[in-house]
């Protein structure tokens, strides 16, 4: 059966003007300011929660489901938000310092109902996100330039490494816009180069791994078509490029006391490792990819990120142990290369510094399992979600990926928490629309699937069904 016009207008986006809020303005919010002891983060935040849910309720487009007709996340969402309201009461009444601390929870919460009813990616994203962060790296390169100029605007990025978390998106946001935008090819090059300088200044060794891992990825939660794994390559090269001549940039270039220095031996090293690496991808890339067109699916790209990613885990982990055992041998060669990256790893623990740290720190014991529980959820559903074949939906999980693991290495402030629970909670509702879509839908014998409810007959081959078929258009009529 069609839907009407009318259910179509309550049908369509819901949230555009909302999600490019978040991911674009807010990000401009970074300056250390309270009213009356409230954050100004937090002050933002809550009024554009509470405006976008006036306006929804005002055009009555947001409808409330009954409880037994929730779905699970939905029902744990609405458990939080009025587990974390009751414990902001509390922390009101008894005048703790936690206050403005869950009223960020609150206004994180708040995020669902605002996305709720999402169906398509907003495409303005990557462009806005990138216009916006492009405002920040200037002050932030201002400011360690030039000594400290601009820093009251940039205060909260300053701290406690709240730069990292929010660098290592900004990299994310500008590799996938490098992949997949037809156009401004060398607007989101030049703020991947802009955001691994600034990143490379951090010197968080923990995020220079996860942002380069971020092009690797692409081809392994997306469709690895030939166009999209070689702008892929491109994007890793350009930033491993730049971060192995960080010691060239340091060291001949006049720059402020603040930067920190990179040592010449190891960058000479890291390019060793590069070429090697190159040579042995582009000999595969041509052998596979020399008669295939640029929209073809060339599965092989998959695998090879795959071990790709496996093997920069697994190298990563065996140089930190062989670095622990040569550090200790002071008649060594290689003592001196193992110093520098046991001090450089060491002042920059992912482990200390990413979640499990900070739920350790904060809540002992069932802090750490917390974490357990939300990263063992978190890689469960990412799982069972390989086999979506919208691009969209693609990377949404994606971008949840990126999130688990920048949590898990990288410190979690507001300064970056709140674009990514965007992500996440886009992710978690375009999970549950796919299975209650799947649950009013029919499979036949011959393999067609017919929808009730929906006029709309498909008939897929087991290919189609595959990791490898993507792309339905941002506007597929399967999203309705």
């Amino acid at each position: 059966m069609k839907r009407t016009g009318y259910e179509q207008k309550q049908y369509r986006e819901r949230s555009d003007w909302y999600i490019l809020f978040l991911a674009g303005i807010y990000n401009l919010v970074f300056v250390d300011i309270s009213l009356d002891g409230m954050p100004l983060r937090t002050l933002i935040l809550l009024l554009a929660d509470f405006l976008c849910i006036t306006v929804y309720i005002y055009k009555r487009e947001i409808a409330l489901p009954r409880w037994g007709k929730c779905s699970a996340f939905e029902k744990t969402m609405a458990v939080l938000l009025v587990t974390a309201a009751a414990a902001v009461a509390f922390l009101a009444v008894s005048e703790s310092d936690h206050f403005w601390a869950g009223v960020d929870i609150i206004a994180l919460l708040l995020a669902y109902p605002c996305i709720c009813g999402r169906k398509r990616f907003p495409q303005d994203l990557f462009g806005v996100y990138s216009a916006c962060s492009s405002v920040i790296c200037i002050l932030l390169i201002a400011c360690h330039l030039s000594g400290g100029v601009g820093e009251p605007l940039v205060a909260l990025l300053l701290k406690d490494d709240a730069a990292v978390s929010w660098l290592v998106l900004g990299i994310t946001m500008n590799f996938i816009a490098y992949c997949y935008q037809e156009n401004g090819q060398l607007w989101y090059g030049c703020h991947i180069l802009l955001n691994a300088f600034l990143l490379a200044v951090q010197k968080n060794v923990s995020g220079l791994a996860v942002a380069a891992l971020v092009p690797l990825m692409i081809p392994i939660f997306c469709r690895p078509s030939k166009a999209v794994v070689g702008r892929a390559a491109q994007a890793e090269l350009m930033y491993a490029f730049l971060v192995c001549n960080m010691s060239l940039i340091t060291g001949y270039t006049p720059l402020a006391g603040k930067i920190p220095s990179y040592d010449l031996e190891i960058s000479v090293y890291m390019e060793l490792l590069m070429a090697v690496m190159g040579v042995w991808f582009f000999e595969h890339w041509d052998r596979h990819t020399r008669d295939v067109e640029q929209d073809a699916t060339v599965p092989e790209m998959r695998a090879w990120c795959q071990k790709a990613v496996a093997a920069c885990l697994v190298g990563g982990a065996g140089i930190l142990a062989a670095a622990e055992l040569f550090v200790t041998e002071e008649a060594s060669a290689w003592n001196r290369v193992a110093q520098i990256i046991v001090n450089d790893i060491g002042g920059t623990s992912g482990w200390q510094s990413g979640l499990f740290g900070q739920m350790g720190q904060r809540f002992g014991i069932w802090g750490v399992v917390a974490a357990c529980a939300f990263f063992y959820t978190g890689i469960m559903w990412i799982g069972r979600t390989k086999r979506w074949r919208v691009r969209a939906h693609k990377l949404y999980r994606l971008i949840a990926a990126v999130c688990l693991l920048q949590a898990a290495l990288l410190p979690q402030t507001m300064v970056s928490l709140p674009v990514y629970t965007v992500f996440f909670i886009l992710f978690m509702q375009t999970q549950d629309q796919i299975q209650r879509t799947d649950a009013g839908c029919q499979t036949h014998e011959n393999g067609g699937t017919r929808c009730i409810g929906i006029q709309i007959d498909i008939v897929e081959t087991d290919q189609e069904k595959g990791e490898n078929t993507d792309e339905a258009d941002y506007s597929d009529p399967m999203l309705q």
